[in-house]
């Protein structure tokens, strides 16, 4: 907990510094959509890499040198199990399917980033950092392969993030950001840990500039 209060403070610095050269200032107001790689590692985990949809909304303030922006983005990421798993989970693994060796879960999230750019090469290229929380809103459990899914893996988890953004004609913009999970998505109490990672490409359209 100590290194997310350290996360959360420089996260905070950073949204101060970049508040500084907002004299003048305006409003930045878009869309973003793209291909969102996840992968989840931890004990019992596969760690796969599956590419799934991410896209949404965003707002901020921006101006020559500096901006922050804050994202509304609809996620799905992909968690699969492996042959351990049973062995470690029994009291959270469903009787009834003795026959299936792993359990394969999509989860539907909405992820919250804090965006914070410097410009780098003018009218072209910036540099975007800054801290994310993610919240599921649903759990696939195509086999029925946990008693409660929700049990298992944790509601919301926090991540960081760092990319570039390339400014483009007519009002469009090109994004990469590498996201790494920070807190753990195990909701059990056997002291494993789960993090989720993502790298994330997406093509924006901004209303406002």
């Amino acid at each position: 907990m100590h290194f997310l209060h350290k996360i959360f403070i420089f996260s905070v610095l950073l949204f101060l510094f970049a508040q500084e050269s907002y004299a003048q200032s305006h409003l930045r107001l878009g869309a973003k959509a793209g291909a969102n790689i996840d992968y989840t590692v931890g004990e019992a985990l596969k760690g796969t890499k599956q590419a799934q949809f991410f896209g949404g909304p965003y707002i901020g303030v921006s101006n020559k040198k500096a901006r922050t922006q804050i994202e509304l983005l609809f996620v799905q990421s992909h968690i699969q199990t492996d042959d351990n798993f049973k062995n470690l989970f029994q009291k959270e693994v469903n009787q009834s399917v003795a026959d299936i060796q792993n359990g394969e879960f999509k989860i539907n999230e909405i992820s919250i980033p804090l965006n914070i750019g410097f410009r780098i090469i003018p009218n072209f290229l910036w540099l975007e950092l800054g801290p994310q929380y993610t919240a599921a809103i649903s759990i696939l459990d195509k086999d029925n392969f946990l008693k409660t899914p929700k049990d298992v893996f944790k509601s919301g988890y926090l991540s960081g993030f760092v990319g570039l953004s390339v400014e483009l004609p007519f009002r469009f913009n090109l994004s990469a950001r590498y996201n790494i999970g920070i807190s753990d998505r195990n909701n059990t109490d056997n002291g494993y840990i789960w993090r989720t990672s993502t790298i994330q490409a997406a093509l924006g359209f901004s209303f406002i500039k």
